[in-house]
Parts: structure tokens; C-alpha cells; sequence
């Protein structure tokens, strides 16, 4: 092969002067014909679910057309199917590079951008598509997600306002509208969403919860009773074979106090791993300890809360006070760095910290099987920015739920949760998958070095000097309505106290100063 500088030298190639020009022609046209064979085989192939036969076929084309935007858009997305990010995105770029005009194209790479967490340059991509091409509904739906990742919800708003716009029953949207206001705060609006999600699609389970769960963060508690009932409609309509969703059985903690309707919708909820290959297999592998010949038990924690969180705070000294002669403490991240002591601090407890953020689930669960764990605990359940979905793969031989939702996860790959005699009562294993691993006295650990604050002044908090302080610092969705009627009428009883709460939006505050006065308090 020659060298560039060699190359370099070479005179400009001129026009072709040979006397077959038709032959040439001719044989262009072959390799044209032979490309786009090898392109719809390509296509077939994807079609019947033979993904690496197909991308072997869009090869083939690709070298017999390597100008063809077309065939790197198929290439592009058959090997995002089979999880070879890094060449999806190449091939997908290459595509957008030839063709600016693909629809098919910029949505292609705009996802591709935001699952490598690059919410700006999605955005920008969307914004080069030529400006000839029409811009439907999923346009503006991309746009509002990418604004979304990027933390600007208001903007978001807008833009999924321009895709119902043109397509008034486009779910997604809805959805996405009413997830951007409930970071608005705006939980009033984001339960809407939710209700007309519902009204286009009855057995829309994961709207109904979100409607109930958005009614009750904003205390319209009239609201929150229609939505309930709404709810256990929407359940009385599902069938085995209805598909929704994924949902959050943790919307329900507020709403219900039936275990078994909780156990119901977790497992509701795992249904979508029922054809999940395991990529642990006990009938054909050993454990790793015991096939590695290792002493000590390799054990895995995966959570997003790996920073300045309470799962740390709670955590961190148990993470340290692990005998190291008997366990190998791997943890596995995917939330923020945000560069806080608590978060080095967790950081150096471990023996390994993977940093995950930018891991799909798969290539999450490929690091795990390849580090060879042994027990694998989950410490988020069904609370925000959850990967449940790692344990659905069973990377590990025994996987294990605690800390993060002391709930049932409902699924056949958890198979214990770490609990108490409060939290999990051995008589409510029924209420459980798991098996229940009980703590004598308390499931939940905490920092023993932590060092307590200087006290603040009630003047420091704006509050009376001369008044009895209730007070409640929990989220609002947690407040109901006859919790708030008995810390009313107590209130009634006791002469000059308040109650004090962390309520910081207005409209929540406004709502619970009105039911107040109705119950006699100023």
C-alpha cells in the first residue's frame, strides 16, 4: 500500500477516455444491481430476526456501494440491535454525513445520541435536517425528549405541545408532557397528562398510577379519589395477555394499603422479562468463587445513588466495616458524579467502582458476568433512575433487593430481600417473592462517623419564638387527607402551635391553606 506521501504525488485523475465507455457502464450498473440484492437480503434477513446474518448481507452492499446513505442507515440500525453501539453510531454517522434529507436517518442517530447521554448533540442533529424535509409529529416528540435530558422541561413542554399539534392522541407525548411538569413541579398539569393518556388508552396502567401518584404530590385529594377509582377500573379491564408499560409500583406506596394489590402490580410489572435470557445459567456454570478457586465472595452493589444521597449516607459505613478477609466489594454506578466527599468516600470502600452511566443495561450486565460476582444486591428497587432491568439477566447467581424499596420486587430473579421484623414480618412472607433475609433489629444501617450540624435558631427557620412547632419534612405526595384532618384537629387542640412542612410550591401550599380553614385553623 502506498504511503500519503506517495499518494500525493500522483497527477490528478482525468476523464475517462477509454473506447467502452458501455462496457464501463454496464459494469457499474452490475455492481449497482449486486449491491442492492445484497442490501434487500440484508432486509429480509433483519425482518425474520436474523440480525447477524443481516448485517453481514448490509457488508456486502456496503462494499459493493460505499456512497449509499441507504444501506449504512440498515447497517446503523441492525447492529444497534445487537448491542455494538460504538459501530451503530459510526455507521449512522457516516449516513447522516451523505444524506441530510433522512428522516430515517436523523431519528436513527438522534437515539443513538441520547442513549451515549449527549442530549446536545441529539438536539443539534435534529436541527440539521434539511430544512426541505417535512417535519412531523416525532420530530417535535424528539426535540421535547432531548430538551428533557437536558434539564430544560418548560421548553420541553413546548415542544411536545407543537407534536400534539399535529397528532392530538400521540401517547408518548402526553406522557413525556406530563413528566416534564411533574419537574416543573407542576404536579396539577402533569396528573392531566396522565388522565388523558388514560382516556385514549383504557388499560394504560402505567397513566393511571401516574395520574393517581401526580394527584396526590399536588393534594387535590378529591382528585386523588376519582383517579383511584380510575385505577382499579383500569385494572379490572386487564387481561393476561394486555400489554403496558413498564409501571412504578412505587406510586402506589401513597395510595393503597393492600400488600397483595402491591405484590400484583410488581409482578405485573416483570412480566417484561419473561423471555429474558438469564446470562447466568446454574444448570451449566458454576458458581464464580468456586470456579475461580477464590476464598472470598465477590459481591455487587447497583444503584444510581452512588453521590451525595441518603443510600450513601446510609450505606457508606457498612460498605467500610465489611470484613475484607471473607468479601470483594464491587459497585457498580450509574447516577451522577457530583465530585462530593460522600461520593469519594463510597468510592474508596470498594474494591472496584464502575462507573455505568454511559452502559446500556446489557453492557452493564456483560461487566458484571465478566467480573464474576457472586451476589448481586440491588439497592433501588422500583424508586427513580432504577436498573432493575441488569437483574432481569441474572448476571449473577444470587440476586438480592435492599435498602432502596423495602417492598416485593414481584420477580423470580430477586431472590431475597433484606428486611426486619417491622418492615418484612416473617407472617407477611405471603406478600413477598423473595425469600425474606431477616435482620434481628433493623434492615437499614447508617453512618456511625457522621457528625451532626450546629443547630439552627427558630429565627434562622422564620418561625415563632413563642409557638409549639408540629412538623412533617415529608414530600407532599405523602400527606393525605386524613393524615392532614387528624394533624388539623389535633392543632385545634393544642393553643398557640403550628405545623410546619417542607410544601415549597405554591400552588400545594395554597391548596392545604385552604383545607385548613375549612377544618377551623388560620
Amino acid at each position: 500500500m502506498p504511503s500519503a506521501a506517495s499518494s500525493a504525488k500522483r497527477p490528478p485523475i482525468g476523464p475517462y477516455r477509454g473506447g467502452n465507455a458501455a462496457g464501463l457502464h454496464g459494469a457499474l450498473k452490475k455492481k449497482h444491481m449486486k449491491a442492492h440484492a445484497a442490501w434487500q437480503r440484508g432486509v429480509d434477513l433483519n425482518r425474520a430476526g436474523r440480525h447477524v446474518d443481516a448485517s453481514h448481507a448490509f457488508e456486502e452492499a456496503l462494499r459493493l456501494a460505499p456512497g449509499d446513505a441507504l444501506y449504512w442507515t440498515n447497517y446503523a440500525a441492525v447492529l444497534n440491535k445487537l448491542n455494538r453501539r460504538d459501530e451503530s453510531f459510526k455507521a449512522a454517522r457516516q449516513a447522516w454525513e451523505l444524506d441530510r434529507t433522512s428522516w430515517v436517518t436523523c431519528q436513527l442517530l438522534t437515539q443513538l445520541l441520547r442513549d451515549f447521554k449527549q442530549p446536545e448533540q441529539a438536539l443539534r442533529t435534529l436541527e440539521e435536517l434539511d430544512p426541505a424535509t417535512k417535519r412531523e409529529a416525532r420530530y417535535f416528540l424528539l426535540v421535547g425528549a432531548c430538551l428533557s435530558d437536558m434539564g430544560k422541561h418548560q421548553e420541553s413542554v413546548n415542544a411536545f405541545l407543537d407534536c400534539l399539534a399535529r397528532a392530538p392522541d400521540d401517547r408518548e407525548a402526553h406522557s413525556q408532557m406530563g413528566f416534564a411538569f411533574s419537574k416543573l413541579r407542576s404536579y396539577a398539569e402533569a396528573a392531566q397528562c396522565f388522565r388523558t393518556v388514560l382516556a385514549i388508552e383504557p388499560t394504560a396502567l402505567d397513566a393511571a398510577l401516574y395520574a393517581a401518584h401526580y394527584s396526590a404530590w399536588a393534594c387535590d385529594w378529591p382528585l386523588v379519589d376519582a383517579d383511584k377509582a380510575a385505577l382499579a377500573d383500569c385494572i379490572d379491564l386487564l387481561q393476561p395477555d394486555t400489554v403496558t408499560e413498564a409501571i412504578s409500583p412505587f406510586c402506589l406506596l401513597s395510595l393503597i394499603d393492600d400488600p397483595q394489590l402491591m405484590k400484583f402490580a410488581a409482578q405485573w410489572d416483570m412480566r417484561r422479562f419473561r423471555n429474558v435470557a438469564p446470562a447466568w445459567d446454574p444448570a451449566a456454570q458454576p458458581r464464580p468463587a468456586l470456579a475461580e478457586g477464590r476464598k472470598r465472595i465477590r459481591v455487587g452493589f447497583v444503584s444510581g445513588d452512588f453521590h451525595h444521597h441518603a443510600t450513601s449516607m446510609l450505606i457508606v459505613d457498612a460498605l467500610e466495616q465489611m470484613d475484607r478477609g471473607r468479601f470483594e466489594i464491587h459497585l457498580y454506578s450509574h447516577g451522577n458524579d457530583d465530585k462530593s466527599a460522600l461520593r469519594k468516600r463510597v468510592m474508596a470502600a470498594a474494591d472496584q467502582f464502575v462507573e455505568c452511566v454511559t452502559m446500556n443495561q446489557a453492557e452493564e450486565v456483560e461487566r458484571i458476568r465478566a467480573d464474576g460476582v457472586d451476589v448481586l444486591v440491588d439497592l433501588k428497587g422500583f424508586t427513580q433512575n432504577s436498573r432493575i432491568g441488569v437483574f432481569g439477566r441474572r448476571p449473577a447467581p444470587i440476586q438480592v433487593a435492599w435498602l432502596g424499596y423495602p417492598g416485593t420486587c414481584g420477580a423470580p430473579f430477586i431472590d431475597y430481600i433484606v428486611g426486619d421484623p417491622i418492615v418484612t414480618p416473617l407472617a407477611a412472607e405471603d406478600d413477598f417473592t423473595e425469600k425474606i433475609a431477616q435482620m434481628p433489629v433493623c434492615y437499614q444501617p447508617n453512618d456511625g462517623t457522621r457528625s451532626r450540624g450546629a443547630a439552627r435558631s427558630r429565627e434562622d427557620c422564620g418561625l415563632p419564638e413563642d409557638r409549639f412547632v408540629f412538623a412533617s419534612f415529608n414530600q407532599s405526595y405523602k400527606i393525605t387527607e386524613d393524615i392532614f384532618g387528624a394533624w388539623c384537629r389535633i392543632l385545634n387542640q393544642v393553643p398557640d402551635s403550628l405545623l410546619w412542612l417542607l410544601v415549597p410550591d405554591e400552588p400545594v401550599q395554597a391548596r392545604l391553606r385552604i383545607d385548613a380553614a375549612a377544618l377551623g385553623l388560620d
